[in-house]
């Protein structure tokens, strides 16, 4: 089975949150996969945990890369996801700095 790109959405967060939420239409129907990665950007602290819902489904953490600065990425997905436009909430739980959130 050869691996098709059905769509991206990109979505940039206010300053200074610790959650964010966005909508993104899964078109690739049954047995795809949405993959979700983000950015926590200046000052973040190192031990912050983050979580990710797609239509309310727990998605899985993938990979988490942690910077020198406490900056990190974090790659979440999700197997057979919801058909159609759901919500992607992301949640960031910890002590940040000014922190924005940049996922796609």
């Amino acid at each position: 089975m050869a691996w098709s790109f059905q769509a991206k959405t990109d979505h940039k967060s206010a300053q200074n949150v610790e959650s964010t939420s966005f909508s993104h239409t899964h078109t690739a129907g049954p047995g795809g996969i949405l993959i979700v990665t983000w950015t926590v950007t200046k000052g973040a602290i190192a031990g912050n945990s983050s979580t990710a819902t797609y239509g309310g489904q727990a998605m899985t953490l993938g990979q988490r890369i942690q910077g020198n600065d406490g900056a990190y990425v974090e790659i979440f997905y999700k197997l057979s996801p919801l058909a159609g436009a759901n919500t992607v909430a992301i949640d960031v739980t910890g002590t940040y700095g000014a922190t924005q959130i940049i996922a796609t």
